[in-house]
Parts: C-alpha cells; structure tokens; sequence
C-alpha cells in the first residue's frame, strides 16, 4: 500500500510515504505544499468516485 520515499538534502529522512494503490479523495481535497506532505498521493491514482459492489454495504 505504502512505499518509502527519502527525502531531505541528506536523503537520511524516511517519513514520506507514497501511496500505491488508486485510493478516493474527497472532491474538495487540497494537498498540503509538499514539504509538510507525509502521504504522497500521485495523480493518476486518485479518485474521486468510488465503485463499491459489496451487497451488505
């Protein structure tokens, strides 16, 4: 689900994730400016409909 990413001018710093799986995001979703960004959402993976077929839900 999650990948680790280095990030800082070190490349010691591992506390970025970036995700990916297609995950649903709200339609009035902002993303943070991509310092403070802890989970990495690319693009091509958000959605902002969700196909649910599961009967009980």
């Amino acid at each position: 689900m999650f990948r680790v990413i280095r990030s800082g001018k070190r490349k010691t710093k591992q506390w970025k994730r970036m995700v990916t799986k297609a995950t649903f995001v709200d339609p009035g979703f902002r993303r943070k400016p991509p310092k403070y960004e802890r989970f990495i959402r690319p693009s091509r993976l958000r959605f902002t409909k969700a196909h649910v077929t599961h009967p009980e839900l």
